[in-house]
């Protein structure tokens, strides 16, 4: 099954391991999402 996929990227000219897409990029999304609502939930300082 997994190397009929990367049979088809190498044909269409993916030749990149595909890991990195689909672990790395969305588990970074999901952290800076948590670190964003963590950093909303500080109340806004004035000067």
């Amino acid at each position: 099954m997994t190397e009929a996929i990367f049979g088809f990227l190498s044909n269409i000219g993916f030749h990149h391991p595909i890991h990195p897409a689909l672990t790395h990029i969305p588990m970074g999304m999901v952290m800076g999402a948590v670190i964003f609502r963590l950093v909303s939930l500080i109340p806004s300082l004035k000067f």
